[in-house]
């Protein structure tokens, strides 16, 4: 995730020349973006298994188990850096929309959240061209679509990623593979007082191949994010 994610890591470090004592990374994953923060660290993660390499791999980070629906989240401060990284698209809306207000409560400085973004021009195009729609972040023919409004899935040789259900145990049909479940753009963020800059997202950078071209277009995207493949919005906190 790290390689199509320059402008977040760009954002990171203009955070980093501030005053940065504690921070707390929610999705944390496997610590991916532990290495670009400093302060003291502590992560929450619903997948053990990510929970134990990360634990592993950075053991000077606090790094805590939690299903991330359930709330209050499992801390007993606030943070003068919360990040919020490619985590709201994996659960229900409302939930995503609970959490992002647990976050403000419990940020002092700045919280970062970035998304994939249900407006970018990709999308665009290959509806155009290919009769594709972007439903939960993902590519799909109208026929699968259809098949997603009816049974809120898509078709089992289709279904390979995995959803974080409130309450569930997070059964996991595909290790590698996270299903979107909720939509974001940029104008929702900015309509709550978020600054938002924009990214290729994985799809743009994978279909990018040229790197002069991809670093254009990247630069476009973060002024404009309204048509960006994901976006970054940023809130300084009191």
């Amino acid at each position: 995730m790290i390689n199509y994610t320059p402008y977040i890591l760009k954002e990171i470090k203009k955070v980093n020349q501030k005053r940065i004592l504690d921070v707390l990374d929610v999705g944390c994953g496997i610590g991916q973006y532990f290495p670009y923060l400093k302060g003291s660290i502590t992560g929450i993660d619903f997948d053990i298994k990510n929970v134990r390499r990360a634990r592993k791999s950075f053991p000077n980070a606090k790094v805590i188990h939690h299903d991330l629906s359930k709330l209050p989240l499992p801390v007993d401060k606030k943070y003068d850096l919360v990040i919020c990284l490619e985590l709201i698209e994996h659960i229900k809306k409302k939930d995503a929309l609970r959490l992002i207000k647990e976050l403000e409560k419990i940020t002092k400085g700045y919280l970062l959240i970035s998304t994939p973004n249900i407006n970018n021009f990709t999308s665009f195009v290959r509806y155009i061209l290919f009769r594709q729609l972007e439903i939960a972040g993902h590519p799909n023919t109208v026929e699968k679509v259809l098949h997603y409004i009816k049974y809120r899935s898509f078709p089992p040789k289709h279904n390979k990623y995995y959803v974080m259900e409130p309450g569930s145990d997070n059964q996991i049909a595909n290790k590698n593979l996270h299903f979107h479940i909720s939509n974001f753009n940029s104008t929702e963020f900015k309509s709550k007082g978020y600054k938002v800059v924009g990214g290729l997202g994985q799809v743009n950078y994978e279909m990018i191949k040229n790197k002069k071209l991809r670093k254009f277009v990247e630069s476009v995207f973060y002024h404009f994010p309204y048509f960006s493949g994901s976006f970054l919005a940023i809130k300084k906190l009191k």
